[in-house]
């Protein structure tokens, strides 16, 4: 595999070197860029910018927004990246509500032993995801340049019929 490139949404770095920590103990070779705030944020996934990230760490609860605003902006901006919350414990209602909204996993940071696994499965997930829509999108295609052939197939034996 190689190096994964993650966005760290995370405004303590002592919670963001214990995460990058965890991904080191399971081997996981990460890249893992680390913004604390909003305008940061939006600037490192804007187009032109640094290197495509691979997924999205967050934590739910940060200075002046909420990570969910983060997952808004960035479903807003049509990125299809993998979203993980990794917060301190915010209740089972807001895990719901987020997992509902699309968010991709959550991770909560007295148990960052289990990041490695839920992040590869979400990147697992979203490029079975993507192959799905490019499947579907060919598909599609084929069966246009079907009816397209068919269509002049019949136009074709038409006149061969009226001359």
């Amino acid at each position: 595999m190689n190096v994964l490139r993650l966005l760290h949404l995370e405004d303590n770095p002592v919670d963001h070197g214990l995460l990058v920590r965890a991904l080191r103990r399971a081997e996981v070779e990460a890249d893992v860029v680390l913004v604390d705030a909003m305008p940061a944020f939006q600037a490192a996934l804007a187009d032109g910018a640094a290197p495509a990230f691979d997924a999205v760490l967050a934590d739910y609860h940060l200075a002046g927004f909420c990570g969910m605003e983060a997952w808004e902006w960035l479903q807003a901006q049509g990125l299809d990246l993998p979203f993980i919350l990794v917060s301190g414990a915010i209740g089972e209602a807001t895990v719901a509500d987020a997992m509902v909204r699309g968010v991709s996993d959550y991770v909560d940071k007295s148990q960052l032993s289990r990041l490695p696994r839920v992040l590869l499965r979400a990147l697992e997930l979203s490029a079975t995801r993507r192959a799905q829509a490019e499947a579907a999108r060919e598909l599609a295609a084929s069966r246009q340049r079907l009816l397209e052939l068919t269509e002049h197939l019949q136009t074709s034996i038409d006149r061969e019929r009226a001359d």
